[in-house]
């Protein structure tokens, strides 16, 4: 008897101790409730506001509905403290065209139960736009012990499951009886499947499949909250509570064009097992406000004088083979229809075209070394018109067409030789080049290792066609007008340096030298090229402002004081200015520039 009231009196301890640690949670979650417990965002100098209560959501703490909110009683040194997120800066600066948005997260040790997790969520809102950052994560020892704890569970599971891959046999048949059974028995493919049928252990294959049939449902029971990886910026886990904890979070983002400010906003909740037990109220946003360089951005348009000519020429050549010694156009032979019909095509957007009226159409045809030049002399004329009738009878007589021929074109055939890398005996071709005559220099050349090779692949290429449309515009009179127009390539350069491509911007605005050059160099921190481009430009508040930019980034603090102080002197709104850019403002701090 004495035993079994031992016992008993156990049992009522260990209910009791359960009993006292599942209000003890509950009071927690009601402490958290009645003290208000959320984010709070401010500036790491500012007195951070009392943030807002926040929503339970465990059924357990809501059905004491006898609790008194007794916050306004407590004074400030009992009173739970919040997450507090604190930014170093309310000025970022934008460089190279991204932007650093830097706070610390402040996790006080009220927060760190052991059996809870913390998750907070971070947002930046910019032009109507959210980002999502990643999340963290303050997990206490004893909630992690339980998700391991699952994922063992889980994984104890998956070893009791038999893998397809061990031998049937052996695994799931009375093995030593089917042996027996085979000696004895002589027996065909058909009798040993049913022998092995009747010594199968079938309730061990199907509590088997039953068992594979179950993961997922046995995963969901026991991993009820899995390990996350993604998006999740910080999963620590807290062994001690007595202290809070910091963790400093900085995110890049890209600039884009007129961004000007970005708004934190941060919430979260907190977990115990797989439950949601208290969602901490979203904080208010903070802004961070945006300073560019493209601010000094010169915006205005810029116009260039242009010299606008009367006349102009369309010029093509096309592929046009003829037969050996022959004139006759055969628009069938090789790729003589594809050619005539881009001419044709070419020909058709010029007369259709609404500045440009056609004058004339010159045809010039040329024959390659072969044979003698008196004969090529007589053929490139018989090939240029042919070619010419054929087009004035596209043209219907409208403009003039005229041919021309060049009986062997030597001169283009010096520079193709003079470029071509395969020749094998450039000394004797060279030689053969500079011969008198025509003929005494085909004959030559015929002589030497290459010619075979420069009649087959160089040769053809002195039997093109050229075309030269001649134009004027229409309506104009004089040859020559002197106009303005805008400089659209530089207007490109200014649209990239807004858009903060400055890459793009430099190549564009390189041959210009002016202010936004130099903005868009400093942008991408090559401030000696920037320092050279300004110190060329007159005297403005603004070029003396990058100035002390760039003589600061360069280690001349004497020189970027002197500049901001008479930026400051032309325009004092600049001196409101520096507190933006990182450097200027910490010369500020430094020599007290304000006060001067």
């Amino acid at each position: 008897m004495l035993r079994e009231a031992e016992q008993l009196q156990l049992v009522v301890v260990l209910l009791f101790g359960a009993l006292l640690c599942g209000c003890t949670g509950q009071m927690k979650v009601k402490h958290l409730q009645q003290r208000s417990v959320g984010v709070e965002v401010s500036m790491a100098v500012d007195q951070a506001p009392v943030p807002a209560a926040g929503k339970l959501v465990d059924d357990a703490a809501q059905e004491d509905a006898d609790v008194v909110d007794s916050k306004d009683d407590m004074s400030v040194s009992q009173r739970l403290q919040a997450v507090v997120v604190e930014a170093r800066f309310r000025h970022v600066a934008e460089r190279s065209g991204y932007v650093d948005i830097e706070f610390d997260v402040k996790v006080p040790g009220e927060l760190q139960r052991s059996e809870w997790q913390l998750r907070l969520q971070p947002y930046l809102y910019s032009q109507q736009d959210t980002l999502v950052l990643d999340r963290l994560f303050i997990t206490g020892e004893k909630y992690r012990r339980g998700q391991l704890r699952g994922y063992e569970l889980y994984n104890r599971y998956l070893n009791s499951i038999i893998p397809d891959t061990c031998d049937f046999v052996s695994t799931y048949t009375y093995s030593n009886l089917l042996d027996i059974f085979m000696q004895r028995h002589m027996m065909d493919d058909g009798q040993a499947q049913e022998a092995l049928e009747y010594y199968t252990k079938n309730a061990l294959v199907k509590r088997n499949q039953r068992r594979k049939g179950r993961i997922g449902q046995m995963y969901s029971k026991y991993v009820k909250v899995p390990l996350e990886n993604l998006g999740v910026r910080l999963d620590t886990v807290i062994y001690c509570a007595d202290s809070s904890l910091v963790y400093r979070y900085i995110q890049r983002i890209k600039a884009r064009r007129e961004m000007k400010r970005v708004d934190l906003v941060v919430d979260g909740y907190v977990c115990r097992e797989d439950k949601i037990v208290y969602t901490l109220p979203q904080s208010g946003p903070f802004t961070y406000y945006i300073s560019s360089m493209t601010f000094f951005a010169d915006r205005s348009v810029r116009y260039v004088k242009k010299i606008i000519s009367r006349n102009a020429v369309v010029n093509t050549s096309a592929n046009i083979d003829f037969n050996v010694g022959d004139a006759t156009l055969c628009d069938t032979l090789h790729n003589n229809g594809q050619e005539l019909q881009r001419i044709r095509e070419i020909a058709c957007t010029l007369y259709s075209d609404p500045t440009y009226a056609v004058d004339s159409i010159v045809i010039t045809s040329s024959c390659s070394p072969e044979g003698k030049y008196s004969f090529n002399q007589k053929l490139a004329a018989r090939r240029g018109e042919s070619l010419r009738t054929y087009f004035l009878d596209f043209a219907d007589s409208l403009y003039a067409i005229k041919s021309r021929s060049i009986a062997e074109d030597w001169e283009r055939l010096e520079m193709l030789l003079g470029q071509d890398t395969l020749l094998s005996d450039r000394v004797a071709v060279g030689k053969a080049l500079k011969l008198s005559g025509y003929d005494e220099r085909e004959k030559a050349l015929s002589i030497t290792r290459d010619y075979p090779y420069i009649k087959r692949s160089v040769y053809p290429l002195l039997r093109t066609v050229r075309f030269d449309f001649h134009l004027h515009r229409k309506g104009m009179i004089k040859d020559t007008v002197h106009t303005t127009e805008i400089d659209t390539l530089y207007m490109k350069g200014v649209e990239s340096l807004l858009e903060r491509d400055y890459k793009g911007a430099i190549a564009l605005l390189r041959p210009y030298n002016d202010i936004n050059t130099a903005i868009a160099y400093a942008c991408l921190d090559y401030n000696n090229s920037a320092l050279q481009i300004l110190q060329g430009l007159p005297k403005t508040p603004y070029r003396d402002y990058m100035l002390a930019v760039v003589w600061a980034r360069l280690g001349d603090e004497r020189k970027a004081v002197e500049c901001f102080v008479q930026s400051v002197e032309q325009d004092p709104s600049m001196r409101h200015r520096g507190n933006l850019d990182p450097e200027v403002s910490a010369l500020i701090r430094k020599y007290s520039i304000n006060q001067l």
